[in-house]
């Protein structure tokens, strides 16, 4: 390894430890007060990262997805209704994505020439991945991608802490299901925060009605007609793997089965944010917007919303 190398291999560790600490430091329990920044890197500094690490995008599942390396889910193939949207309402905006993956859609925000973007994921990876597939795109270099783009790693919200009243959208997909019902509901009141008035976010997550867990569907109807709190938490997911379509498929990669997870719907998406004090403008359950023989069931595989902040509330 040349000295040059080595070089940036130690500041990578260091900036890496430090950002953990100040990210632990943020959330700390003891700290009562709203830490407005944590722990962020530039596009630069992202993107060095990358080159230092030599990582690069994987490969496509036979559906398109890609895998995430930490195993919380994948990257669609495809944008899905509620990202449409989002996009759609994205020049000159400010954004934040939780969950931005391997940043197909960071990309295409840039594209359509949104004023500042911030894209977090739990794992630093996928960030040096986005950082990478945007230094490979010729139409965005014009950009002054330092100064609009900025990369927070870490688990939303409790070590990333962005500014209050600073974005004009958020966008959240097919992360809300891994977060139990306290996790939960502190992301969707650091939403609230984070939006300027008028803002909005766009969410999409997953509801029972998938292939792959189709038999948690018969436990999850009863725990509604029953009025169960939470009737898609599941502690883990495991007894309702589809084990004939992981060996038909001959799945690679699983999520990690034996963590918690939550199935989610309408009613309890439209009931949360209400009482957080959003104004809902869309929630319904939406098909899979890719063709998928481990996930698709019967077109009502997502629940997509999309709510505002009210404009009076500063």
């Amino acid at each position: 390894m040349s000295w040059v190398r080595l070089f940036f291999t130690f500041n990578l560790i260091l900036s890496t430890f430090y950002g953990e600490v100040f990210c632990t430091m943020a959330s700390s329990p003891e700290d009562n007060t709203i830490q407005e920044t944590s722990y962020s890197s530039t596009y630069a500094e992202m993107l060095e990262k990358a080159k230092i690490e030599e990582i690069d995008l994987p490969s496509p599942e036979e559906d398109g997805r890609i895998q995430t390396l930490n195993l919380k889910g994948a990257m669609a193939p495809t944008f899905d209704l509620m990202t449409q949207a989002f996009l759609n309402n994205i020049q000159g905006k400010r954004a934040l994505e939780i969950g931005a993956a391997y940043g197909n859609v960071l990309l295409e925000s840039l594209k359509r020439e949104c004023a500042h973007y911030t894209a977090n994921d739990l794992d630093t990876r996928h960030l040096m991945i986005a950082a990478l597939r945007i230094s490979q795109d010729d139409t965005l270099q014009h950009l002054s991608l330092n100064e609009i783009l900025d990369f927070y790693p870490g688990s939303y919200p409790d070590q990333v802490k962005v500014k209050s009243s600073a974005y004009d959208a958020i966008l959240c997909t097919r992360v809300l299901h891994f977060f139990p019902p306290l996790l939960f509901n502190r992301a969707i009141e650091d939403f609230y925060r984070a939006l300027k008035p008028g803002g909005k976010v766009y969410i999409l997550a997953i509801t029972p009605y998938v292939k792959f867990y189709e038999s948690f569907i018969p436990e999850y109807e009863k725990r509604k007609e029953a009025g169960v709190e939470h009737p898609g938490y599941v502690n883990s997911l495991l007894p309702y793997v589809n084990r004939e379509l992981v060996q038909e498929l001959k799945v690679r990669n699983l999520i990690n089965e034996e963590e918690p997870f939550m199935f989610l719907d309408t009613t309890y998406l439209s009931e949360k944010f209400s009482k957080i004090g959003f104004i809902i403008e869309k929630c319904s359950e939406l098909a899979l917007n890719f063709k998928s023989r481990m996930w698709q069931y019967d077109g009502r595989e997502h629940v997509g919303l999309i709510a505002q902040k009210p404009l009076n509330n500063e």
